[in-house]
């Protein structure tokens, strides 16, 4: 159980850091010209929930409302979603490989991503891996459906993507769960295990490095000493002739 409370730890830690890299790439003016359509688009929606509240509009046009501006915002918010889409490749896939199997959060958590079966696992089984269990495939489904359906048709697609989602992420964690050795169906299908680094490897490591360096100081000491006593030696002959 602890290694399974380890791997949610570094799970959030890992999205935490991707949604603020993408958060702050999507702030650049120039990388993301709908930052203000957005901010514009986010206060009205907060406008139509406060008159909402207030008593001050009926719940039909409270829904429409909601409705509408809940789909301009995911409009504007299209270019925020590929940059996120794009840093979660590039971070689970291409640096998750590069790292041998770690990202920061594992790092942190001391977990690693291997095969099952202990060959070297490749780029591809990365990729299989991030893109079930990161939703890679309906975050892009929904970009395309917003960037090429009519708003009407988008509301109803959204809504099935969304409820597939959900229940793809509850059978992943589930699986998680009931797995003897916490093997997720995304683990299963890229053939893949996340296992716990001891302690003791980074301990023993260390006493290995130790005497090696305590012997490396003793050397140097030695030669200097050495050198030291030839040039006196040296030049007690010079002074003797």
């Amino acid at each position: 159980m602890q290694i399974k409370i380890k791997r949610l730890a570094a799970y959030f830690f890992d999205i935490m850091i991707i949604s603020i890299v993408a958060s702050l790439i999507s702030n650049i003016s120039f990388i993301n010209p709908k930052i203000k359509e957005y901010q514009k688009d986010y206060n009205n929606y907060v406008e139509v929930v406060q008159k909402y509240q207030d008593k001050k509009i009926t719940t039909k046009n409270y829904q429409n409302k909601l409705q509408n501006y809940a789909y301009y915002l995911e409009k504007d918010a299209v270019i925020t979603t590929t940059i996120t889409v794009a840093l979660t490749i590039l971070y689970f896939v291409f640096f998750q490989w590069w790292k041998n199997g770690q990202t920061i959060g594992k790092k942190f958590m001391r977990l690693k991503v291997e095969s099952a079966n202990n060959k070297k696992l490749s780029l591809e089984k990365y990729l299989i891996r991030s893109v079930i269990l990161y939703n890679i495939l309906f975050k892009i489904a929904d970009i395309l459906v917003i960037c090429l359906a009519s708003k009407e048709k988008y509301i109803t697609v959204n809504n099935i993507l969304y409820n597939v989602e959900m229940g793809v992420t509850l059978i992943l964690m589930l699986s998680i769960l009931i797995n003897k050795e916490g093997r997720g169906l995304h683990d299963l299908i890229a053939n893949t295990k996340v296992t716990e680094i001891p302690l003791e490897n980074t301990d023993n490591v260390e006493k290995e490095k130790a005497p090696k360096n305590t012997q490396e100081k003793k050397t140097k000491v030695a030669t200097f000493k050495e050198t030291k006593n030839t040039k006196k030696k040296t030049t007690t002959k010079k002074e003797k002739k």
